[in-house]
């Protein structure tokens, strides 16, 4: 059997989440899990004008417009709530920041030296701890914000740093040393030009990876950046989460990509993940066994409120990790997922398929572009790549798919299998020049596929055919990065470099590399992290059982020398295959 060592799509990784190692646990009564989320995110800013600069020590003023209905929970009479204006680094998770007296103080150790402050008036003060209005209403309206601007304008003043940042206004309600943060509305302004230039148009307007962070973790005992109830949800109320707004990711981000596991399962089932306030798709994102551990890349868009919803067929703890957001205004477009075409007789798809197993004696051509009522899926131009779900089910022995813009096969498969397995993949398919994509099968097998996005054709991500980066089995040839020949385990990191790659990779500008990781022969169960080195992550890219040949697609950040960091907790052979990166 050939594992899914060159995975051949554009990105069969591209956007991948890691997956969560998950720890065996007692099993928790099943019940729906809702979540409990310490501030509310209760929307965005408008801020007028859209676009600054700086001249001098002065950085444009600009005014911060919230909708009328804006109010915090209680006034400053009778509930002691105060409102704040800030500037944070969109790395920050906002359900961790307090306030104090000159404004926003961070808590977490991870954020010591991010920018994090309140805006100023006219008159070079900080806009902080202001009260609301008083008067008929059970609410305390927020007046008077006025004219502010990013810095007091004084001599010396410092430019800001390029990047993303939150800003905004927050309610915050008054404590001992410092105020908690109860409600907030944000936009995200991204700063350029070594600090010179400030835009809400967002000019990262690319997928931006973080390092790996759980958001949530229904498991009794575990914790992530989101507090939920800690039960199985099952299939009488789906678990929704605001997600914007915590583990690196911005408020008005428009889409994440998370991995996500289900583990203890009850029973054979899917998780299906979608936008709070859309109707269930008949998607899945991720497929399970009765008593099972699986996980799954999946590009989930959020609602105008940040927030995504998950489905269990049968009640199963649930686990999520982010890895990346992508702004509004990307070259990558997120879509309520939607079912592209399914093999299986008696199910149907977007796109009507001869209803029979995909055999190794022909190839699926299917055309992945113009997809919806006028394109309203995937346009009809401007594609490069589409981001989908790959499912096979009723496999007849264990094999291989290999997804591909069509022309000459690959060497190479996106998604391994074994007798009667049913699983899925995440896979990013470069579109021929017709926006056609081919599925070829080794053995039988349905194959079901589900549209999660777009890539733009003229957008930063660069894919390539998939090259073997890496494979530390000893009877196997050497790839891009020569490495020791040996397994990998708990006693070490693998540290390998990824930029230089020959014509595939340069030298600088790289943000991540979309990787495909694959574990052959591991020796027991465990996981493997990928990471950009320094301080490993609690989060797994790759969970996998004693003997499994098993493989996940990965995106990954690289560190400023370059680097990616392979850990694996009990002894495996690995082999990495890379298939594009992110600028």
């Amino acid at each position: 059997m050939r594992f899914g060592l060159k995975r051949i799509v554009i990105g069969l990784a591209a956007l991948a989440t890691l997956a969560t190692a998950v720890p065996l646990i007692a099993a928790a009564p099943a019940s729906a899990a809702v979540a409990s989320p310490v501030a509310t995110v209760n929307g965005s800013v408008t801020m007028s004008p859209t676009s600054g600069t700086k001249s001098g020590n002065n950085y444009t003023s600009f005014s911060i417009t919230l909708n009328s209905s804006s109010a915090c929970p209680g006034d400053s009479a009778s509930g002691n709530y105060l409102w704040q204006t800030f500037i944070i680094d969109a790395s920050v998770d906002l359900q961790s920041v307090q306030f104090g007296s000159t404004g926003p103080v961070l808590t977490e150790s991870a954020d010591t030296g991010k920018l994090a402050r309140a805006l100023y008036n006219s008159s070079n003060a900080r806009v902080v701890n202001k009260q609301t209005d008083i008067g008929s209403a059970t609410n305390g309206p927020i007046t008077g914000i006025g004219t502010v601007k990013f810095s007091a304008n004084t001599s010396g003043t410092a430019n800001i740093t390029d990047g993303n940042y939150n800003v905004g206004v927050a309610c915050t309600l008054a404590g001992q040393s410092t105020t908690q943060l109860k409600s907030l509305w944000s936009t995200v302004v991204t700063f350029s030009g070594s600090g010179t230039a400030w835009s809400t148009s967002q000019a990262n307007t690319q997928f931006t990876p973080v390092k790996p962070a759980r958001v949530f973790d229904t498991r009794p005992g575990f914790s992530g950046g989101r507090v939920v109830t800690q039960d199985k949800p099952g299939p009488d109320t789906p678990m929704c989460v605001t997600i914007a707004g915590t583990s690196g990711v911005p408020v008005g981000a428009a889409a994440v990509v998370l991995n996500v596991t289900a583990t203890e399962t009850a029973g054979a089932g899917f998780v299906t993940v979608y936008p709070d306030g859309e109707t269930r798709p008949t998607t899945s994102a991720l497929n399970y066994d009765a008593n099972g551990t699986t996980s799954n890349l999946v590009f989930a868009r959020l609602s105008a409120s940040g927030r995504v919803c998950f489905y269990s067929m049968v009640p199963a703890h649930l686990i999520a990790d982010v890895t990346g957001w992508i702004p509004s205004g990307a070259s990558f477009t997120s879509v309520v997922p939607s079912r592209a075409f399914d093999t299986r007789p008696g199910f149907t798809g977007l796109l009507s398929v001869t209803q029979t197993k995909l055999a190794p004696s022909n190839v699926l051509e299917v055309p992945l572009t113009n997809l919806g009522t006028s394109g309203s899926v995937v346009p009809s131009s401007g594609v490069g790549a589409v981001a989908l779900n790959v499912t096979v089910t009723e496999t007849e022995g264990s094999g291989f798919i290999t997804v591909y813009d069509c022309g000459t096969r690959p060497t190479a498969s996106s998604l391994n299998f074994a007798t009667g397995q049913t699983i899925p993949n995440a896979v990013i398919a470069k579109v021929s020049g017709s926006g056609s994509v081919c599925f070829y099968s080794s053995v039988a097998a349905h194959v079901i596929a589900d549209v999660a996005g777009w890539f733009s054709s003229t957008g930063t991500f660069t894919s390539f055919t998939p090259a073997r980066a890496f494979d530390t089995r000893a009877s196997e040839l050497d790839g891009l990065i020569v490495v020791a020949k040996s397994m990998i385990g708990p006693l070490g990191v693998l540290q390998a470099q990824f930029t230089s790659l020959g014509e595939l990779v340069p030298s600088s500008g790289v943000s991540s590399v979309s990787l495909n990781v694959t574990v052959v022969g591991a020796t027991g169960p465990g996981f493997v992290t990928v990471y950009d080195c320094g301080t490993r992550p609690n989060a797994s890219s790759l969970n996998f059982g004693l003997g499994d040949t098993k493989s996940a697609s990965v995106v990954v950040p690289v560190s400023s020398t370059g680097d990616v960091c392979f850990y694996s907790m009990t002894e495996t052979d690995l082999v990495v295959d890379i298939n594009g990166y992110f600028s």
